[in-house]
């Protein structure tokens, strides 16, 4: 079912530049609303609906009520928490399992350790994924998540506006989607080069970017039917772009959460030399997978919003933490009006366009709600996506 479709059973009309920004953030949570109440039946798709809704909530700050937001977004993200399990552990075990069929096929281990280190993985991973099919069938019937689904049957029409949501989508816009944007861009920038940093610390930083990219890809999702992009981007460009980006995020991801169970599996007492053996070979290989998504990766494509328009200066971008004291250096944090050295005019055609500081606080990203590792892993603090 496309967007047009669930907004139209929401009976919620799209967006225009001229409608007001709230009609935006309707339409929007409109169509995570109806994804979230059809897709029960699928985890993956009932997580993607809970990680959409908050970082909706999170890039709109501005234009909802403050503690209204943090309370669902809260609500979701434990959700979105309990499903991803389930998800992780399908995607580490295609990438484990594959190769080991590949080699056994091949003949390559004669001496029986790749067969060995299957059987291994299989035991290790369908113990995992049991242990997160029961938390999150767990969660699903539990009583928070009723209370949740109630919230989203009537969330698009409940959801509590500020007045900045009466301006218009064309006014308004532009600094929500331009933050999350930027606050990607200043991210990516930051992050060391992969070919000579692999370390948990620099899995840390691309996990961040993973992050930064989904939020401004869903802030760019919700601005798009009001026809509303980053300055000197096309809307549906810019959803295409950092598509490709998350994807390839998601992927090396998938490969760090990999390297991480077989690092675990390698911790199992008394193995056969010739399994930790292969153990080793396949933990180099994803290894290696991860410096090639990473070196893949299209960040390269992400290209600055035109300088005159930036929204820097008059919408802060998303900070990592939701805590209202500013970690960041001082380059990056926006300039106030007070301190700003622009011309008067150049001040009036920039306000002309951009909301306000004053009247758009930063939004917040959404947040882990509990340390991002998969199910059953994490030697090395392994991050979730």
């Amino acid at each position: 079912m496309d967007a047009a479709t669930q907004r139209a059973l929401a009976g919620i009309p799209a967006a225009t530049p001229e409608s007001p920004a709230g009609a935006a953030v309707r339409a929007y949570l409109a169509e995570q609303s109806r994804a979230f109440l059809t897709q029960s039946a699928a985890a993956a798709r009932l997580r993607a609906a809970c990680r959409r809704t908050s970082s909706a909530l999170s890039a709109c700050r501005a234009l909802v009520d403050p503690a209204w937001a943090d309370d669902l977004g809260d609500e979701v993200d434990r959700t979105a928490d309990a499903l991803a399990g389930e998800r992780d552990t399908d995607a580490v075990r295609d990438r484990l399992l594959s190769p080991l069929d590949r080699w056994i096929s091949e003949g390559r281990y004669p001496d029986g350790g790749a067969a060995r280190t299957r059987t291994l993985l299989t035991r290790m991973l369908d113990r995992d994924r049991s242990a997160a099919h029961s938390s999150a069938t767990a969660a699903l019937v539990g009583p928070q998540f009723h209370a949740l689904a109630d919230k989203m049957a009537t969330l698009a029409r409940e959801v509590p506006l500020t007045p900045i949501a009466d301006r218009s989508c064309a006014e308004v816009l532009p600094a929500v989607v331009t933050a999350a944007y930027e606050n990607l861009l200043r991210r990516a920038a930051a992050l060391p080069d992969p070919l000579s940093v692999e370390d948990q610390s620099a899995d840390d930083q691309w996990f961040a970017v993973y992050q930064a990219a989904e939020t401004a890809l869903y802030a760019a999702e919700l601005c798009r039917p009001a026809e509303v992009s980053v300055p000197g981007r096309d809307a549906a460009d810019l959803v295409h772009g950092l598509t490709r980006v998350t994807e390839a995020l998601r992927d090396q991801q998938d490969a760090v959460l990999a390297a991480a169970c077989v690092h675990r599996a390698a911790d199992t007492p008394r193995i056969a030399a010739t399994t930790g053996y292969v153990l080793g070979r396949l933990h180099e290989e994803q290894r290696l997978a991860v410096l090639r998504s990473r070196c893949a990766a299209p960040l390269g494509e992400l290209t600055a919003p035109v300088p005159a328009q930036s929204s820097a200066a008059s919408f802060p971008s998303p900070t990592a933490s939701p805590a209202p004291a500013s970690t960041s250096s001082p380059a990056s944090t926006p300039a106030s009006p007070a301190t700003s050295t622009s011309a008067p005019a150049s001040t009036t055609t920039a306000t002309s366009t951009q909301p306000s500081a004053s009247l758009l606080p930063p939004p917040s990203e959404p947040q882990p709600t509990s340390a991002p590792t998969s199910a059953g892993t994490t030697p090395e603090g392994a991050t979730r996506t």
